[in-house]
């Protein structure tokens, strides 16, 4: 991955800036997301009645700003501090404020984490209630990237409760059949996700081809297995 990633996304940064590359390229260190050493949550009945009807304040550039300040040298300005280290939000900010989190721990930031021992266990807590309702709801489509995500954070955040085989199941069934493997766009039209053409060329006399990829979809479905198999690795002996 360390020797990979930086050719992958070299075509993809030339009409950035300078700057903005730079924190691009300080998000993709593998060691900010390696994975923690996996414990339940025990609070997994919260009062949360406004689950599924809360609005997602999730903002992109802010994110991207908070983020990369983060990982670069543990800045966390007001704007941030309130947006990601307070309340709990939901949906894909949610899921977001996990990820700061995360890479506060993994950078050692310790400004940023001190005090801050159970806002994880609360925002992962709500994370779950979430995931659970998506799933009773047949895992929508449009949200389904946002399912992945949260299984692929909040078990980078350790936690054991969305190793889940029912929700690997579901995750691993949405995946394109064809060889190339990547996860395709059901809604048709925009869907609020990076769309990449990936050939396959075949082999053993088999046809090439094209897939349609969904690029954010991809990724966290891709890192939702990856936890899992990890986790799998750590706790069942038969593998």
């Amino acid at each position: 991955m360390q020797s990979v990633t930086p050719k992958i996304f070299e075509s993809s940064l030339r009409d950035v800036t300078h700057e903005r590359a730079l924190r691009l390229r300080a998000l993709l260190k593998p060691t900010l997301f390696g994975p923690r050493a996996s414990s339940p949550l025990t609070n997994l009945d919260p009062v949360l009645e406004d689950t599924g009807d809360e609005e997602d304040v999730f903002d992109v550039e802010l994110n991207f700003g908070c983020l990369t300040d983060l990982a670069l040298n543990c800045s966390v300005s007001a704007q941030c501090e309130e947006a990601y280290l307070q309340q709990p939000q939901s949906g894909y900010m949610l899921t977001h404020q996990v990820a700061f989190l995360n890479i506060a721990r993994q950078r050692n930031c310790l400004d940023v984490v001190s005090g801050r021992e159970e806002l994880l266990d609360r925002l992962c807590t709500k994370t779950y209630a979430e995931l659970q309702f998506l799933a009773a709801s047949g895992f929508p489509a449009r949200f389904r990237d946002l399912s992945s995500e949260q299984v692929m954070l909040c078990g980078l955040a350790g936690y054991s409760n969305f190793m889940r085989a029912d929700w690997l199941r579901a995750i691993m069934s949405w995946q394109s059949q064809g060889a190339v493997g990547c996860y395709p766009n059901l809604l048709g039209g925009y869907c609020g996700d990076s769309v990449v053409k990936v050939r396959n060329t075949a082999c053993e006399g088999g046809e090439e081809g094209v897939e349609e990829c969904l690029v954010h979809m991809t990724a966290v479905s891709l890192g939702a297995m990856a936890v899992n198999l990890k986790y799998m690795i750590d706790n069942c002996p038969a593998l």
